[in-house]
This record gives structure tokens, sequence and C-alpha cells, in this order.
């Protein structure tokens, strides 16, 4: 699962393992917020001593996706939600939006093209245009965020961004969007967008979900512009992995050479000394 941890000034992400163990705090500014705890195989989630919320009954709560949680600061009353997400999402479907409209709105509100019935914040939306191959936000709300930032009016938006609200979450792929459906709290205005069902043909979903229009869509359908660039996410690992080295011994050290000074150059004194001899006498016979 990812874990959103997320007010109207950050956004900070957890991703936590296939297998369920350790315990992975969450950090804002330094400080831990709440740890996610693995128990019994199940992630709960444990907040500091400084938070209180009026969503947990226990001092761990179990972490169930899609479950909004929200809890404010002891000190300042800063208010948190929290939030957990499948890696995959499997009700997540792609859609190509209407060649009639130029944009859509996200939001709790009903009368949004793409309403999250969440039973709160209603009057919070955001609307993405598309532009000559750009899409581009505007919102009302400060629980909006793309890639971790949060969304300010007029910002562009590149194809791989993912647009993340209160655990719904839209990937902008070139024309294209990636909608997850959170418990099946989604729904979309008739004729807004049509889901992708193969290269040349898109099927128009009513909300009923019983009747299906197929339409053509060109085969060659540009997913990026050459302007659209990625970048890696870093990933932090808060479990230290112990591992075993082995390590040769250091060389021993030279032994100090004690022989005598004497022992050292009495050999060389005896050469000399023979070359000399051997010099004279042969002057000798020359003479």
């Amino acid at each position: 699962m990812i874990v959103y941890l997320f007010n109207d000034r950050i956004c900070v992400t957890v991703k936590l393992p296939i297998q369920i163990s350790g315990m992975y705090p969450i950090y804002v500014n330094g400080k831990i917020i709440a740890n996610i705890i693995a128990e019994q195989g199940r992630w709960f989630i444990q907040l500091s001593s400084d938070f209180v919320s009026q969503d947990m009954y226990a001092a761990r709560t179990a972490l169930i996706p899609y479950k909004i949680f929200n809890f404010k600061s002891r000190t300042n009353n800063e208010k948190f939600f929290l939030v957990a997400t499948p890696k995959y999402d499997p009700d997540a479907r792609t859609y190509v939006i209407s060649d009639a409209l130029n944009s859509i709105t996200i939001g709790s509100d009903p009368n949004c093209d793409i309403h999250y019935d969440l039973g709160f914040s209603k009057d919070e939306f955001i609307r993405i245009s598309r532009n000559n191959e750009q899409w581009v936000a505007e919102t009302n709300s400060p629980y909006f965020f793309v890639a971790g930032d949060k969304i300010i009016n007029g910002q562009r938006i590149y194809s791989g961004d993912n647009i993340f609200f209160y655990g719904l979450k839209i990937i902008i792929i070139g024309p294209r969007l990636v909608i997850n459906n959170p418990n099946g709290q989604i729904s979309i205005r008739d004729g807004v967008l049509h889901t992708l069902i193969n290269k040349k043909k898109l099927t128009q979903i009513q909300n009923d979900q019983k009747s299906e229009k197929e339409i053509d869509v060109q085969d060659d359908l540009p997913l990026f512009s050459k302007d659209d660039y990625f970048y890696k996410a870093p990933r932090f690992n808060y479990l230290v992995e112990e591992a075993s080295v082995d390590i040769d011994e250091p060389p021993k050290p030279e032994r100090d050479d004690d022989t005598p000074t004497i022992l050292k150059i009495g050999p060389q004194l005896t050469m000399a000394g023979a070359s000399v001899f051997s010099m004279f006498s042969m002057m000798h016979r020359l003479q």
C-alpha cells in the first residue's frame, strides 16, 4: 500500500512493502507524526502522543484502504488527513476526454464532471483544461496535489503527473486519463469521458454501466508531446538491513633489522680493500 499524509501545506507518501513486516515512521519537518506498524499480518497506524483523532478509538487502528483518517495537533490544532491506497488500483481505468469538451471538473460536488462522493468538502474542485496538447489546472481547494506538491492556479500538468485528492488518483498520459475508483465512489457524467478498450475503439460509459456505444479513434493517438519529461521520485527506506562482510586481517608489520652496522659495512670494506690491493699489484708489475 501507499500511505498519504497531507494537509493544506504538504503531502507526504510512504510506500509499504508487499510483505507485512516492520515499522515505518511518517515524518513532517523532521518530526514523527505517526507510525505504520505491522502486527498479526495487518498494517496498523499509531499516532504520536502530540496528536489526537476522533476516527481512532484505540492506540493502534487498522489501516483500511481508502478509509480517510483525520487528526490534529494538541499544541497548535494543525489538521492532517491520512489515507492508504493500493499500489496497483484494480479498478483504475483509462479514459479519453470527449472531443466536445476542452476542460473537465473534478470534486465532491455532484455537479462536477468527475464526482467523488466523499460526503464532505462539497465546495472543493479542480478544473483541468487541455489546449494545444497542454493540460492546465485551476482549483479552489488546498487539498489537490500534483506529484506531491499543492496545485496552484494556472499550473501546467505534464504527462505522467499524478493528481491526488483524498485517495482519488488521476494520472495524465498525453490526451488520456487513468482514474481509480476508491470504494466505488466515483461517478462520471455522461458524455464527458470515453473509456479505452483497445487502440482503435473507445466505449462511451453511461452511469448505469449498461449501455455502451463504440466510437472510432485514430490508431496513432499520441501519448506524449516533445515538451514532456519525466523524473524518478525519490524513495526513502527507513529499514536498515544488516549484512555480514568477511574482512581479511591487516598485513603484519615488517621486523626491524637488528644487524650491527659493522657487519653491514664489513663486506663492503673487504671488497674495497681487495680492489685497492689488486690495483697496487698491477702498478708494481708495470714498473
